[in-house]
């Protein structure tokens, strides 16, 4: 393993070595060593004048033979545990009254830790493991006592910082090295922000490196597959399937005015076409014959006139299938991938499920390695391992609600791309524990910094409509006036209505703010569980209702839950009440419907429309007539639906746009 990281280990130094030969740190001369302790030897060890540790650095880097140390997460278990160990061992061979500072690293991220006194020791490590044998970053776990993980990120870890061997980042790690006496640890709030920030990276490597590149080959050679998910496509609300907007889109690679034109005019001709085709066969068919021609040829361009236009943008030469992207697909299947291994973690805090973790390097359950030796075997492996926990705790505990997070039909179709996602995929099970070992002490905070990981621009991107949380708490205050109304969002996105909802039940049923204070429970009282027995949440879109069901959770992750009404279905399904659990009706319907024209709401959500309302859409004059330019939006068919249909006194708040007449 050690001449694995020998490479970036070596890098690092002589960056390290540079800046001090140029720069003092808060005015003292250090240097870079690679001392012994007790025949331990740390990979880089930063040294003040008087030769005394102020900072040692484990590394961990990429491979070239595709081990798992190539990616191993500077936030894992193991790492850390080597790296404090080491600065155990410096304390006590130079007998000082504190260690010094320590950081794991690999190529993408430093995670660097301050120092810890040396009476909290004992309380934290165990010596005598630091000092045995090693073989892997495992062995070194042991030495970290019961705890020991959480109370190191919640009280010690200082940053995260990205590119470790810039110039840049070099700097920024001597300035906190310069100021680490001050021993300021990061509060809750940014304790998670840099776990989130930390994970969506890790996120996105999986994504950009194994996944959107497998998806795209799999849709284009796999008749199968192709059928499953054009039809799980329309089920969820995308119009044209597997060509609907959010998960195809056709991308130059470029940002000229030129590229963008070209590719809106081939998706406006492809639009055109498809309205033609009525059987899955066909459409695969069209699409596998389009990819294979030219940009030129589909806009009937000349060959000399060609010539002419490549000076403009080379696109022209390109054939259809470099510009063909599922990106946004592959992106959401990625996203709901790691939530599912997220919230996973979050209910083994509650309940006694097996314990997903990485034993040796390797993903195993209940320290039993899983076995996992080709990248089918990762999504194989999750969607048993999901489906088997859900149906246990469906038959002993009677829960059902947990469904919205491990079954999400379309984006559980993900597709791995080569072996080497096993490690990665392995790390951010680590990285997991890891979030999940802090919730023990932090509250609620992840509620917040939840948004970060899907950033709001992004989940417009994605299809997800985004409000302010300013506006939805604006809106939930005028809507909920009583603890024991009951709230529902017909469109739930990632949730953030629902968030503001639960927020304002909170205060008027427990008189408590949140973020000052939080919900607490105890055997035989959940005020938890109460808040959530009052909010109610729809949506069409499988990836909202996995955000919206997790979010909900991780509001007081440290209470379990029993009841979760959060469920994949259209809003013009739902009666009062059945919805109501039985209850006469809601109180209030809050949220951000879709602007969606008539031609473009689903077939199946027409019907609904049609059937709810069709007294109303007769009284009003109001049924869609696209002869005569007739075309109500879908928020038109809202408003009347929770009226007719949902609320017992009309307290409706919801965002509309601009252009209502």
């Amino acid at each position: 393993m050690r001449e694995l990281e020998a490479e970036f280990t070596s890098e690092i130094y002589h960056e390290l070595k540079s800046y001090l030969e140029k720069y003092m740190v808060s005015g003292i001369r250090m240097d870079v060593s690679k001392p012994s302790y007790f025949g331990k030897q740390p990979d880089i060890v930063v040294i003040d004048n008087r030769g005394l540790p102020v900072l040692i650095i484990e590394t961990k880097r990429k491979g070239e033979d595709g081990s798992r140390e190539d990616i191993l997460d500077p936030l894992g278990k193991g790492p850390i545990a080597q790296a404090v160990c080491y600065a155990t061992l410096a304390l006590e061979f130079h007998e000082l009254d504190e260690t010094p500072l320590f950081a794991t690293a690999n190529r993408d991220a430093l995670v660097i830790f301050r120092g810890i006194e040396k009476k909290r020791l004992c309380e934290l490590i165990d010596v005598q493991r630091c000092k045995e044998r090693h073989a892997s970053p495992d062995d070194w776990s042991r030495a970290l006592k019961p705890g020991t993980l959480s109370i190191l990120l919640k009280d010690y870890m200082l940053n995260i910082f990205e590119n470790p061997l810039s110039e840049d980042t070099i700097k920024k790690i001597f300035e906190l090295a310069g100021k680490w006496i001050v021993k300021t640890p990061l509060t809750p709030a940014s304790l998670y922000a840099v776990l989130v920030r930390h994970l969506k990276k890790s996120v996105e490597k999986l994504h950009a490196e194994h996944v959107e590149k497998a998806v795209k080959a799999k849709i284009f050679n796999d008749p199968e597959y192709f059928e499953k998910i054009h039809s799980l496509a329309m089920k969820q609300g995308y119009r044209n399937g597997i060509l609907g907007r959010g998960i195809f889109s056709l991308f130059a690679g470029e940002t000229s005015d030129a590229g963008k034109e070209i590719c809106e005019k081939i998706a406006e001709k492809i639009e055109r076409d498809v309205s033609n085709i009525s059987t899955t066969q066909n459409l695969f068919a069209y699409l596998k014959e389009l990819s294979e021609k030219r940009v030129r040829d589909v806009l009937n361009i000349k060959e000399e006139t060609t010539k002419k236009k490549e000076k403009e943008s080379p696109i022209y030469n390109k054939k259809i299938y470099e510009l063909i992207s599922f990106r946004n697909l592959s992106k959401l299947m990625t996203y709901v991938f790691v939530t599912k291994i997220l919230a996973y973690k979050v209910l083994e805090l509650h309940y006694e499920i097996p314990r997903l973790e990485v034993v040796n390097g390797k993903i195993a359950v209940n320290g039993k390695i899983a076995g996992i030796s080709n990248p089918n075997d990762i999504p194989e492996f999750f969607d048993k391992l999901f489906a088997e926990v859900s149906e246990a705790m469906e038959k002993t505990t009677g829960l059902r609600d947990f469904r919205p997070i491990f079954r999400t039909e379309l984006y559980d179709q993900i597709i791995f791309g080569d072996s080497k996602a096993i490690d990665r995929v392995s790390s951010l099970v680590d990285l997991a524990d890891v979030i999940k070992e802090s919730l023990h002490n932090l509250p609620g905070i992840i509620g917040y910094v939840y948004e970060d990981f899907i950033p709001p621009g992004e989940r417009h991107h994605l299809g997800q409509f985004y409000t302010p949380p300013a506006v939805a708490r604006l809106m939930a205050r005028w809507a909920i006036r009583s603890g024991r109304d009951r709230i529902l969002d017909g469109g739930c996105g990632s949730g953030t209505f629902l968030i503001e909802a639960y927020k304002r039940l909170m205060l008027l049923m427990f008189n408590k703010v949140y973020g000052d204070s939080y919900p607490t429970c105890s055997a035989g009282h959940n005020e938890h569980q109460e808040i959530l027995n009052r909010l109610y949440g729809v949506d069409i879109n499988a990836f909202a209702t996995q955000l919206t069901a997790l979010h909900l959770m991780l509001m007081e992750p440290r209470c379990p839950i029993s009841n979760l009404n959060i469920e994949t279905r259209d809003y013009f399904s739902i009666s009062a009440r059945e919805a109501g659990k039985h209850e006469d009706a809601f109180d209030a319907v809050i949220g951000n419907p879709p602007y969606t024209r008539w031609v473009e709401i689903p077939k199946e959500t027409q019907k609904l429309i049609k059937n709810k309302l069709k007294d109303l859409l007769k009284e009003y004059n109001l049924k869609a007539n696209t002869r005569i330019g007739r075309e109500p939006g879908i928020y038109t068919y809202w408003i009347l639906h929770a009226a007719k249909n949902l609320l017992q006194a009309f307290r409706c708040a919801d965002i509309y746009g601009d252009n209502i007449g």
